[in-house]
Order: structure tokens, then sequence, then C-alpha cells
């Protein structure tokens, strides 16, 4: 007249400090009808691998929705998979702040000593990173800070004509002539200058592209007038060269012409009806729509013109590193036809919205010793595209 046995018991450890525990139950039919119970008992092992620890964060600062990069020890937990069951960020202890902590999402363990994820929506402040895992909770003593960033499509012709121009160097840049905008599309960081021809432009190497196989554009984040627009994965190419600066290898960087080194990031190569979501390339046609964020555009081939004149770049000898090194920060990204792109470091294709002549379009070609605005790019080539407010 005993309970049944119990068999199969295993237990699940999930976030935080919960654990699941299952068990089956073998009856006895021949006992009689009734109401059985047995004591089970659980021995709980604590900590049997030891705990992590985070050395560093990458960026910082950085701002919701940005991907950091956290790199420590003891990730996988003692074991050869991962064991993170969490990761948080906060309190805010310095410089206000949310009051509680937030966990930090999508994380991805990349090793045994890195680990990614996307930074929840905090308030600014500085907050300590948390790591937890079987073994326990990490040093709470490296802070990240989490700041405001502008979204790119709330830039407006009114905060361009107030904006302060950036001038040409070695002059100092009056505060406010230079923005950190994010384009809410993918969460991508840009710098944005009013330069000397008055008008404000993304001086970063556009980079928008699927996380997936496609990405839908709409009127409401995108330089589109009405609808949607599917951006492909397909349809673009990244023209990086492999190279990952401060540890981050997820950063790419284009060669700087000069120096040798890399510098800055290459951005994306994009076909003429990609960059221009779809647009005819038939002859006389200009794009009125683009894959720029709200309230930007394609530039014009006349934009081209007169920033070249307003910044003193010429066309001969040495043209290159001028534009290289000028507030505009020309990057070489190389063209593709349309893939792999080539030439990176020592030519830049940068795309207009005008189409010349069936399937030929408009576009600013730079080199070391040579710079000119004019047509003969086919529109299946895949070139660099810089965005200007409009």
């Amino acid at each position: 007249d005993g309970p049944p046995d119990t068999i199969n018991s295993s237990s699940t450890p999930i976030e935080d400090d919960e654990t699941i525990v299952t068990f089956g139950a073998k009856a006895d039919m021949t006992q009689k009808v009734g109401v059985y119970s047995q004591i089970i008992t659980f021995t709980a092992v604590t900590n049997p691998v030891p705990p992590p620890t985070v050395v560093s964060v990458d960026p910082d600062p950085t701002s919701p929705g940005e991907t950091v990069t956290i790199t420590g020890t003891n990730f996988y937990a003692g074991g050869a998979s991962s064991g993170v069951l969490s990761v948080l960020i906060g309190p805010s202890s310095v410089g206000g702040g949310s009051s509680a902590a937030m966990r930090c999402t999508d994380r991805v363990v990349i090793s045994n000593t890195e680990l990614t994820c996307t930074v929840p929506e905090l308030e600014p402040g500085i907050y300590p990173v948390i790591v937890k895992t079987f073994g326990g909770a990490s040093n709470s003593d490296i802070m990240v800070e989490v700041i405001f960033v502008p979204k790119m499509q709330d830039f407006t012709t009114q905060m361009c004509i107030d904006m302060p121009v950036y001038p040409s160097l070695p002059a100092i840049p009056p505060v406010g002539s230079e923005l950190n905008l994010m384009d809410v599309r993918d969460n991508r960081i840009y710098k944005v200058r009013k330069l000397e021809d008055n008008k404000c432009w993304i001086v970063d190497n556009f980079a928008l592209q699927p996380t997936g196989s496609s990405m839908v554009l709409d009127s409401i984040t995108s330089d589109i007038a009405s609808g949607t627009y599917t951006l492909n994965a397909s349809s673009i190419v990244n023209p990086n060269v492999p190279f990952s600066i401060s540890g981050d290898p997820f950063q790419n960087y284009c060669l700087n012409l000069d120096t040798a080194i890399y510098t800055h990031k290459c951005g994306m190569a994009y076909p003429w009806t990609t960059a221009a979501v779809g647009t005819s390339a038939s002859a006389g046609n200009t794009a009125t729509n683009s894959i720029c964020p709200k309230n930007w555009r394609l530039p014009l081939r006349a934009d081209f013109d007169t920033l070249q004149t307003a910044l003193s770049w010429g066309t001969g000898t040495g043209v290159g590193a001028r534009i290289n090194n000028s507030t505009w920060r020309g990057l070489f990204a190389g063209v593709g036809a349309p893939s792999p792109v080539n030439q990176q470091g020592a030519r830049g294709e940068y795309l207009t919205a005008y189409i010349y002549a069936a399937n030929s379009l408009i576009s600013m070609n730079v080199q070391a010793n040579s710079m000119s605005t004019g047509n003969g790019m086919n529109t299946t080539s895949t070139m660099t595209v810089r965005c200007i407010a409009r």
C-alpha cells in the first residue's frame, strides 16, 4: 500500500535563478484506489562552475537599439556551449537614467570570451553590465554610457538652415556644425555636416542592408513619396575590406588613400535601380525616391559640382587625397560590375539621381589624380551612395 515510484526526473535551468524540474511516476495497477503522496528530495549544487567576468563593452558610449560586443571570461560556464542565462544593463549609478536593470536582448554568445546583444530602451546614463550564467553573476564594475541619439528621419530643412557651417581644415569646427544621427531602419549612426556649399550631407558612405533576405521600406521612414519598396539583400554588394579595429570584427573600414591605414567605414555598394527604389532606368529619368532616410535624397550632378567648387577640390594631381581628407570625408569603396567590388582605396564611384541615357547614369568618379562628374557608368554597376538633406 505504498505510493508509486518516481522515474525519469530531470532539471532544466532557465533565466536567472529559476529551474524547471520534471519527473514521471510509475503507477502500480494492483494498488487500491486512493490518494497517495510522496516526499521528493532535491539536492541543489551551488556554483559548480566559476562565475563569468566582464572585461569590456564596445562601443562605449552606445544607444538604445545598438548592438554591443561584450568581452570577458567563462561565458560557456565550464561547458562546450553557452551558459549565459541573461545580460543585464543597469541600474544607472551616474548621470540619471533608469532606476532598474533591463535585459539586453537578441544576445548571441560567440565564444567563451565574447558575446553580442542589443541595448534595451534605457534612459541616458551610465550603467553596469552584468552577465549571468550557471556559475552566477559577473562583476558589476564595468560600465557603459547610454546616450540619446536623434533620428535621421526627424532632420528638417530648418535644422539644416540653423546649423553652422563645418569649415575646411585646419579651422576649428563650431559647436553644432556636426551631428550624429541614427537611421531608425537599422539603428546605424551617421555623421551629418553642413559643408561650405551650405548643404547638409551625410558624410559617411551609406550602409543600409537587410538583416535577412529582404526588408520593406515605407514612406514613413524612407525617401519614398508613397507605398513601399522591398529592398533585397541579393541586390547589395558588401565592398568592405576585412579589418578589425578596437577588437570589433563587425565594424568594416576602408583603406585611407594617403596613410595606408584603415580609418573609415566602407558602406554598401548599390546598383542604381536599387538606390532609386525601383525607378525605371530610362533616359532622362531623375529618381525622386531613394533608399535614403526620410527627409534625405540622392544627390544631383549639380550638388557634386557645387561641392567640388566650394571645397576647392580641383580635378588634377592629388585630387583624391584632397577629397579623402576634406570635410566631406570622401571614402573610396571601389566599384563593382556588379560584384565583386574592386579598387577599394583607389577609386570612388558616387552615384547620382540622374539617368543620362538608357541604362547609363551620371556619377562622380574619383581616383588619386583625377576627378570627373559625368555619364557612362552602367546602372547595373554597384557604387557608393551619399545622401543629402532635402
